[in-house]
C-alpha cells in the first residue's frame, strides 16, 4: 500500500507509515521507518512498530521513530499501531519494504555492459577542462562499453593504436 494516504475524515483516529519513502533498502545498515497518528485532539499514549506481525519497537513519543536495526534480506510488511490515552487502538495498512544486499566497492558498476562512451584519438591531451561537467565532447568519437582491449571479449570500439584514449565524464 503506498504511503502518503489521504487523511480520514469525521476525527476518526488513524496511524500511517510515512517513511522511508523508499521501498528498496539495502542491508546492512539502519533504517528510521517513520509513522504519523492522530486520535482526534486526544493524547497518543504509544505506537508500536511491527515487522511481519511481531512488534520490534514501541515509541511514545512524538515524533514516533523506529530506527530498524540488522535487517536481514528479504520483503517485510512493516504496520504500526497507535494507542490513544482511552485505550483505543488503530493499526496503519502494511507497507511492503524489500532489503537487498549492499553491493561490495569491488561489484559496483562504473560504466555499464553496452554503454556509449565518447573518447579521443588524436594523441594529444584534449586539454585542461576535459574533466568539467560542461565540456563539449560532441566531436570525439564513440564506441560501445565495455572498456578495454586484447581480451577478446570487447566491443569493436578498440583505438587503433591499442591505447586507451582520454574517456568523457560523461555517459550518453
Amino acid at each position: 500500500m503506498p504511503l502518503g494516504l489521504a487523511q480520514p475524515v469525521d476525527d476518526e483516529p488513524w496511524v500511517r507509515i510515512t517513511a522511508p519513502t523508499e521501498f528498496r533498502i539495502e542491508a546492512p545498515g539502519v533504517t528510521q521507518v517513520k509513522a504519523k497518528a492522530d486520535f482526534g485532539g486526544q493524547a497518543i499514549e504509544q505506537v508500536e512498530f511491527a515487522v511481519d506481525g511481531e512488534v520490534k519497537f514501541t515509541d511514545d513519543t512524538e515524533p514516533f521513530v523506529f530506527e530498524w536495526q540488522n535487517r536481514r534480506v528479504g520483503k517485510f510488511v512493516i504496520t504500526a499501531t497507535a494507542q490513544g490515552a482511552d485505550g483505543e487502538a488503530v493499526q496503519s495498512p502494511g507497507v511492503e519494504f524489500e532489503v537487498v544486499p549492499r553491493r561490495r566497492a569491488d561489484e559496483a558498476v562504473l560504466i555499464a555492459k553496452g554503454s556509449r562512451w565518447r573518447y579521443l584519438d588524436t594523441g594529444e591531451p584534449p586539454g585542461e577542462n576535459w574533466i568539467d561537467g560542461e565540456f563539449d565532447d560532441s566531436l570525439w568519437l564513440e564506441g560501445p562499453a565495455q572498456l578495454g582491449y586484447g581480451g577478446g571479449d570487447e566491443l569493436p570500439t578498440q583505438l587503433p593504436d591499442g591505447t586507451m584514449g582520454y574517456l568523457a565524464p560523461e555517459m550518453m
